[in-house]
């Protein structure tokens, strides 16, 4: 069997619906088996991680394939599921209008271990000046981060719902909160959004469990994902700018607003 035939053999095993490794938004599963102990401690949420890998599954059968629709597909639910970004007329970073870039951050402890939480939230450590705050909104027009967050409840199992975003099952959460000792099973996962619909009265979860100051949204994301995402983008540009120029550069466009810088030479 060559290597093209194993690929496709795997990938059409992956894709098919029989097999549970997408929900029915097409999003990809961290796992099929829904009980494990890894960065989730539940299956059926989904990582910046999968998706990172569902975008290179893409980028190799339009390697093997010819086809590229796919790719275009997977980066369209990328958006929108896992990248907050202003879609169906929902504004997934409301308070951004409100970022003061003089103030970015305020300074809260970290613990050494959870029981030691919630931190209080205090003026100890200067944050200083948002460098690019300016930039983004000069060049793109807003200041939103184009971003993926980096964990959701796939199939809302937790039942927190996306407040971000109601007409989607799919939901933002977050696990780790509380200091380097916090394991799997002793993180809280909670909603990325707080309206104090959980915790305590009139505090919420995040006064409640990890900070004495209200913060109504948090978008974690991560970093050594995304570099993965633009691993599979500049593979895609070098191993099929020929036959699908018009979706490279869309992609490219994109994957710029990451830091990415365009690839100018390819042999």
């Amino acid at each position: 069997m060559s290597n093209k035939e194993r690929f496709l053999t795997l990938y059409h095993q992956i894709k098919s619906d029989a097999n549970g490794y997408f929900s029915t938004e097409g999003i990809p599963y961290h796992s099929i088996e829904t009980l494990i102990c890894e960065a989730p401690d539940y299956g059926h949420m989904t990582t910046s991680e999968a998706y990172s890998y569902w975008l290179w599954l893409e980028v190799l059968y339009g390697h093997y394939t010819g086809d590229w629709s796919k790719l275009e597909a997977a980066w369209d639910n990328m958006e929108k599921y896992i990248i907050p970004v202003n879609e169906d007329g929902n504004d997934e970073q409301p308070h951004m209008n409100a970022y003061n870039p003089s103030s970015p951050a305020t300074y809260a402890a970290e613990k050494p271990f959870p029981d030691q939480y919630p931190s209080q939230l205090t003026g100890a450590r200067p944050a200083g000046q948002d460098p690019i705050d300016s930039e983004l909104k000069s060049t793109y027009g807003t200041n939103e981060t184009y971003l993926m967050h980096w964990l959701l409840d796939v199939d809302n199992w937790y039942g927190y719902g996306n407040l971000l975003n109601p007409s989607h099952t799919a939901a933002y959460v977050n696990t780790f909160q509380r200091g380097p000792q916090e394991s799997v099973w002793e993180s809280i996962p909670h909603p990325s959004q707080d309206d104090k619909s959980f915790g305590k009265p009139n505090e919420g979860f995040m006064m409640s469990l990890f900070t004495k100051k209200k913060i109504k949204l948090q978008l974690p994301s991560g970093a050594i994902r995304m570099r993965r995402m633009l691993m599979r983008a500049r593979y895609k540009r070098c191993i099929g700018q020929r036959s699908s120029a018009i979706i490279g550069q869309l992609i490219l466009i994109k994957k710029k607003k990451w830091g990415f810088p365009p690839l100018r030479h390819v042999r």
